[in-house]
């Protein structure tokens, strides 16, 4: 956009407007109104000299007196540099019109560029901003700003409005009568191709309230057609011609405000009234404005505003009313800011400036002319042919354009001025009356003239023959360059068909081979000895194989059905479109029918000649361009941009100085070695940058093989077709060993800011290659380092070598490529379901007399066939608050990307707790906690569903770092810094592999059970579950107490007497907070006999002083020390945290969903790994056995290394489809892709509360006593 002050003084206009503002408060200043731009005023004469004003005008000073001819500013109507004398008379400088320090003509069409000046341009020298038109063109670029498509609800709440008219007043008129209705969000006016306004715009409005309203009120709105002027007699009418506004409302926006009014609270029809009686209010005051203004505004012509709604800065037009008056501004006038004693300084500072300038200005100017005289004497000489160049004598400069005709400036536009033979008044031809363009010559913009031929003694044939000679050899060089650039992508093409081909055909091998194997097997089967083995779940354990079947078949069933939904919803739509179709050819030849029988009978017409213009079709013909399509290069790769959100494992260093040295390695070792090598390498920019690539390994075959492909495949998605030029580039650069810096410069034209980008995984790639052939890597296969290559890093994007790893593995990793499909969360939905365990009183404590197990279960749904569950674990009333704050929590992710949410964890679990209004309620506890972790939980289960691994298992294949980086430490870091939790992990990294297959063993977490121990049940009861507890291997158990002192103290004889003293099996008790802090001493101070581990929640969870002094009292009793457990119902990582500051526990126990979800709780067990306190988590609920059996495997593989029992209640795990089972003492490990806690669709429904009637249970008669039951039991 041209810029009116470009190089001009701002000073000036400053001076002129205050110094009128001042002398004429009461004066009303439209804007625009003082034309052009300000200049610098003239200098002063020198000492000495004449005044100005001795001579006359246009004359010559007296005899003996010299005149200073300074450039004056010029004045209408008297010649140019003409200086007035300091009396002359006639000089209105009240004039309403008034031009603040201009001289010289009015600006042109086009900017000043560098070379060329105006009339004004030998003395002086363009100021800041008088750039070139290529300068101001890229700055103007860099100033645009991205276009977004605008929003469904952006559409919806938009208002079409049309002939506008003068009177409106421009945009700030039509923006008045708009926003009389509301908050007018933005008004945009339309513009046509030569950005002038047109008649119509859209105004969009912030909210539905300010839309209802407009919608009402702006109906028939008339305006006046022309511009109204202030009415000097207010008795004096005249009629004003008007016209309507006209206001158009789209069908979606009214189908936008019923839903609107549908969904709201009813309204008080009086505050409706009162807020439509103000909008009309409003209107009449701004129409009443229009029709009758009370003050002079200036009169905007729609010209005169650029597409930005500015006015544009013109001379304005000499009046008759008044002179247009130039002020020069003097050197006071620009030094009028700086301080009286620092004026001589700054504007001696400033002459020096400007006579560097003026002489840097002439020494080019000099340097131009030598160099042209150079030119004119080297081509100088008499013509010795017809193509040699005219002499030095021919005419010159402006007046020496093609055929003598002055061109007048080239780089503007100047009115009036002749542009080459069109001057003439002759008959010329037509193709030459508009100008020819000419460009300079040379190879690189115009046409290179081969002069070998002008000296020949050839005939014309002769050298017109060699010509095509050259001009065939030309284009056959091109054709086969074209040809080889053909072949390159046919071979790249053909190279991905018979990857593709090798892999389906060892696909169907590995099938047919397991086929084989099954058969053999199969045929040589004997129930007898599988029976007597027991090596098959079938035999060995009939519960869990039916079970895994149950689970199995459940899970084809829901395929199934979701397949046949797809086919239905496929064939649905096809019917639709159909339908539609046929319609739409109906409704066609209805209207062809309609039309032929309404046409009327023309009488034959005379025929008619017509022009055939061959030059015009040619034109179009060469104009017409065809769009190149390029085919798929790597078509059956998956987009290795979108940032993954697998995990890798950790490595264990292994130290090698040479190829020699890694040959010595088993391949286990060289694999290892190889992720190492890939978790080496940096990823962010200076690290990139600055490694020494070892070129030397970097042969022929890497460039042509692995990194020309990856190249041309980013390039054709950055740009849509295959540029082999920047193939051409990249390779050239890579051969020459250039820098990455060097190739980001020469792809940044053609790339922007994607060139960055690309060269970044380019360069992690060739490091990754030339160190892996130094170390003698090179024969590891790809496919061993998915693992690793899977791994979000930290600069959010895939690593470098992800490309490779996918290319090599499609023979052999069919579902490697599935996990990097991009995953959108769509949707949620919420389940309040509930288990009647209160009629067996299973789950009964001393607190909790009559509990019914239940789930406020949230289900994170996406645009794949994964989805997220995830539930937090109440005991009946008030589940479904729970349920209405996960769903004022779930919307916070729909929308977003699972890998955006899944690359930081640590920033996605603050995001989620940062709502204030919902923090209040905690802030990070309570209810809104409760739902957080069961969002969160169903986050981490659509991650693990959506990779194909269980939630343990992605935690293991962390790093230390990437562990961290899933915390939030705020609030802890007193307690234990992320380079502490760094530093705790990498202690145990030793052995993490071993532990690894040690937990797919199912020998990773030892289980305890609390199944026998509740309190409701009989003696009888407690015997007989404790015996069967024994034979399944337990050897821990718990027990509820703190109903009665002699009643505890004969159930926990009865449990000894049942599992022992010396037997190793351990005696826990839990008080679920019944007792005071003095109680609870003496209480267990009395069942300190039967030598419980420890005694779970003594008293109030918060009571974090009351701990301590209960662990303290227990730690010596005449029986032996007692320790002191909690944590199910603590509700956040501060409260563990002091907990352990204070030394208030012996044991931890977290509960999976009271937290934060799956991020909280890693926090807890490092905060228990710095402290030294086992965690044993909280499970004794509907689905918290399936949530902990992931989080004390992951304690036992990753954080400490060591095992520690794990709680485990023995019911309701037929509700889900992968329930948690313990199996010879132990958990056995879940390696099923998610987080355990998918319930079953059927038991959902069953138990839903209050359900559907005839599917829930609590619809039943049987349901009654609970509902209608006692509210405190």
């Amino acid at each position: 956009m041209y810029n009116p002050y470009q190089g001009r003084s701002a000073r000036g206009v400053r001076i002129g407007v205050g110094e009128i503002l001042e002398n004429h408060a009461d004066l009303h200043i439209a804007p625009g109104i003082y034309g052009g731009a300000p200049d610098y005023g003239a200098y002063g004469a020198p000492p000495g000299m004449a005044p100005p004003g001795v001579a006359a005008p246009g004359t010559a000073a007296p005899p003996g007196m010299q005149q200073a001819n300074n450039q004056q500013p010029g004045r209408p109507g008297f010649p140019s540099n003409f200086q007035p004398p300091a009396n002359m008379p006639n000089i209105n400088f009240s004039a309403p019109v008034i031009r603040l320090g201009t001289s010289g003509p009015a600006k042109a069409a086009a900017p000043e560029t560098g070379r060329e000046r105006g009339p004004d341009g030998p003395g002086r020298r363009g100021g800041l901003g008088s750039t070139g038109m290529d300068a101001q063109r890229h700055s103007g670029r860099d100033t645009l700003m991205p276009l977004h498509p605008p929003t469904r609800d952006e559409i919806v709440r938009t208002l079409f409005v049309g002939n506008i008219t003068e009177g409106v007043g421009g945009d700030e008129g039509i923006e008045r009568i708009l926003k009389s209705a509301g908050v007018l969000r933005r008004w945009i006016r339309a513009t046509d191709a030569d950005e002038k306004p047109c008649r119509f715009g859209f105004a969009e409005y912030d909210d539905p309230e300010s839309l209802e309203i407009a919608v009402e009120t702006l109906k028939n709105v008339e305006v006046p057609v022309k511009r109204q002027s202030v009415s000097t007699n207010d008795a004096e009418e005249k009629e004003v011609e008007k016209a309507t506004l006209m206001v158009m409302v789209d069908e979606g926006t009214l189908t936008y405000l019923e839903q609107f009014e549908s969904s709201r609270a009813e309204q008080d029809p009086e505050d409706r009234q009162a807020r439509f009686s103000a909008a009309r209010a409003n209107l009449e005051n701004a129409l009443k404005e229009l029709f009758h203004p009370s003050t002079p505004t200036q009169k905007e012509d729609a010209s005169a505003l650029d597409r930005e709604g500015d006015t544009e800065m013109k001379d304005v037009e000499v009046t008759e009313d008044g002179d247009v008056v130039t002020i020069p501004i003097t050197i006071e006038d620009e030094l009028a800011d700086v301080p009286p004693e620092m004026r001589a300084n700054v504007a001696k500072e400033i002459a020096s400036f400007r006579e560097r300038s003026n002489r840097r200005d002439i020494e080019r100017l000099r340097r131009e002319e030598e160099i042209e005289s150079m030119e004119r004497a080297r081509n100088s000489g008499s013509r010795i042919n017809r193509l040699a160049s005219p002499p030095a004598s021919a005419p010159s400069g402006p007046a020496g354009g093609t055929n003598g005709i002055p061109l007048g400036p080239r780089d503007r536009n100047v009115p009036n001025a002749p542009s080459g033979p069109k001057a003439f008044g002759v008959q010329i031809p037509k193709d030459y009356q508009k100008g020819v363009s000419f460009v300079n010559g040379g190879s690189l913009n115009g046409v290179s003239i081969d002069r070998e031929d002008e000296d020949s003694d050839a005939s014309d044939e002769e050298i017109h023959r060699r010509r095509q000679e050259r001009q065939e050899a030309e284009q056959e060089k091109l054709y086969m360059d074209q040809e080889r650039r053909w072949l390159n992508r046919e071979r790249s093409r053909t190279a991905a068909l018979e990857r593709e081909k090798k892999r389906e055909n060892e696909e169907d091998g590995r099938l047919q081979a397991a086929h084989d194997e099954m058969e053999g097997r199969l045929g040589a089967w004997n129930d007898d000895t599988e029976a007597s083995r027991k090596t098959v779940d079938y035999y060995a354990d009939r519960g869990a194989w039916l079970r895994t079947r149950g689970a199995y078949r459940s899970r084809e069933a829901n395929i199934d059905d979701s397949d046949r939904v797809a086919e239905d919803r496929e064939h649905a739509q096809s019917a639709k479109q159909q339908e539609q179709a046929r319609g739409m050819a109906d409704d066609f030849l209805a209207r062809q029918a309609e039309e032929l029988q309404n046409r009327p009978a023309e009488a034959p017409r005379e025929p008619q000649r017509f022009k055939l213009s061959l030059g015009a079709a040619a034109q179009k013909a060469q104009a017409a361009t065809t769009r190149r399509t390029v085919a798929e290069v790597e078509g059956l790769l998956e987009d290795e941009e979108e940032p993954e959100t697998t995990t890798r494992r950790q490595l264990i260093p292994i130290k090698f100085d040479s190829a020699a040295e890694a040959a010595g390695l088993t391949e286990e070792e060289r694999a290892q070695a190889a992720r190492q090598l890939a978790a080496e390498i940096p990823t962010e920019k200076d690290g990139l940058w600055n490694w020494p690539v070892k070129w030397e390994f970097v042969d022929d075959a890497v460039l042509s093989d692995q990194l020309k492909p990856f190249v041309e495949k980013k390039i054709v998605e950055y740009l849509g077709v295959q540029e082999q030029m920047l193939v051409d580039v990249v390779e050239e650069h890579l051969r020459k060993r250039g820098s990455p810096q060097e190739l980001v410069e020469q792809l940044a034209e053609a790339l922007d800011e994607e060139a960055e980008v690309l060269v970044r995984k380019l360069w992690r790639m060739v490091i990754f290659f030339s160190e892996s052939e130094k170390r003698g890597l090179s024969a590891v296969g790809t496919c061993d380092l998915l693992p690793q290559l899977y791994t979000p890093h930290f600069d959010n994007r895939p690593t470098p070598a992800l490309l490779l790893a996918i290319d090599s593995c499609l023979s052999c990793c069919d579902s490697c490529c599935d996990s990097l499909t991009m995953v959108k969360i769509t949707g949620f939905s919420t389940r309040d379901v509930r288990f009647p365990t209160s009629l067996d009183k299973t789950g009964s404590d001393a607190m909790n007399a009559a509990g019914d197990y239940s789930s406020a279960y949230c289900i994170i749904t996406t645009d794949s066939e994964h989805s997220g569950h995830g539930m937090t674990f109440t005991i009946g009333r008030g589940n479904e608050i729970v349920c209405a704050a996960i769903s004022l929590l779930a919307p916070m992710v729909v929308g977003k990307d699972l890998d955006e949410l899944t690359a930081d964890w640590g920033k996605t679990w603050r995001y989620l707790v940062s709502d204030s209004q919902l923090r209040w309620i905690g802030p990070e506890k309570g209810v809104i906690h409760l739902a957080l972790g069961a969002v969160v939980n169903a986050l981490w289960d659509l991650w693990a569903k959506t990779l194909g691994k269980p939630v343990w298992r992605i935690v293991a294949d962390m790093t230390p770092e990437e562990f961290v980086r899933c915390i939030d430490f705020r609030y802890i870091t007193d307690a234990i810094t992320p380079e502490e939790a760094i530093s705790l992990l990498r202690e145990v990294e030793a052995g993490k592999q071993e532990r690894i297959k040690e937990a797919e063993e199912s020998k990773a977490v030892p289980a305890y059970t609390t199944s026998a121990g509740w309190l409701g049940y009989s003696k009888d009861k407690l015997k007989l579950l404790l015996k069967e507890s024994v034979e399944q291997g337990y050897r821990h158990f718990k027990l509820k107490v703190g109903g009665d002192l002699e009643d505890d103290k004969v159930r926990l004889s009865i449990a000894r007497e049942a599992i022992g003293y010396d037997q190793g099996n351990i005696l826990m008790v839990d008080a679920n907070q019944v007792w005071s802090v003095p109680e609870a001493i003496t209480w267990m101070q009395e069942l300190a006999e039967f030598k419980p581990w420890f005694i779970e929640e003594p008293t109030s969870p918060d009571d974090i002083l009351g701990h301590a002094a209960i662990r303290k009292a227990l730690a010596d009793t005449p029986h032996g020390p007692v320790g002191v457990a909690t944590g199910e119902m603590c509700q956040n990582r501060v409260i563990f945290k002091q907990l352990l500051q204070a030394g208030a526990l012996t044991v931890l126990q977290p509960d999976a969903c009271r937290v934060g979800g799956v991020n909280e709780v890693l926090a807890i067990l490092l905060l228990a790994r710095k402290f030294g306190v086992p965690i044993v988590p909280h499970s004794g609920g509907v689905g918290l056995p399936e949530y902990t059996q992931h989080l004390s495997t992951i304690d036992y593989v990753v954080v400490t290394g060591k095992k520690s029992v794990l709680e485990y209640v023995d019911h309701l795990h037929e509700h889900f489809v992968h329930p948690s089972s313990v199996k010879d003492g132990y958990y056995v490990t879940p390696l099923e892709p998610g987080y355990s806690v998918e319930m079953k669709a059927e038991s959902m429904d069953a138990f839903e509360f209050p359900g559907q009637e005839g599917k829930s249970w609590w619809r039943s008669e049987e349901a009654k006593s609970i509902i209608d039951g006692p509210r405190v039991v």
